[in-house]
């Protein structure tokens, strides 16, 4: 169950407690990757993994040509300012479709839908918007922080 109330980012940062879900309110100053033809990778459904977004990707596993047999899903970052402290949060799958409400494809050929995120990213840099923002492990590594939409 998500909090009523508005949590700072340094609050999100230092709680022990994972997973976490918070309610935040920042501004979001930077995303990764810098280019926009990576922000989609393809994932190869055969080896069940995600790959490199390229212009013509292939799994690196099982050499499989991706455009015609891969899902396409976000993966990227934000850059979130409180104004008193900073935290780098992923976009992920399906919570980053809901958020940029754009489908993942591969970015490097559709054109039209990299031009959607642009504009899309223009809007959203420099803007205060209020999130949901959890706490995770991924594997065995350290904590890390995810935009859930």
């Amino acid at each position: 169950m998500l909090p009523d109330q508005l949590k700072p980012l340094a609050a999100v940062r230092q709680s022990t407690r994972i997973p976490n879900r918070f309610r935040c309110r920042a501004e979001i100053i930077d995303h990764r990757p810098s280019f926009l033809e990576d922000f989609c990778r393809p994932f190869c459904s055969m080896c069940n993994e995600s790959c490199p977004p390229r212009p013509e990707p292939r799994c690196p596993s099982c050499n499989l040509e991706l455009d015609r047999n891969a899902q396409y899903i976000y993966m990227f970052s934000v850059l979130l300012d409180d104004g008193r402290d900073q935290l780098e949060v992923v976009l992920h799958g399906p919570d980053a479709e809901a958020f940029l409400d754009i489908p993942a494809c591969n970015l490097y050929k559709d054109v039209t839908q990299r031009e959607r995120l642009r504009m899309k990213l223009l809007g959203l840099v420099g803007t205060r918007i209020e999130c949901q923002v959890e706490s995770y492990r991924a594997f065995h590594e350290a904590k890390r922080f995810r935009l859930i939409a």
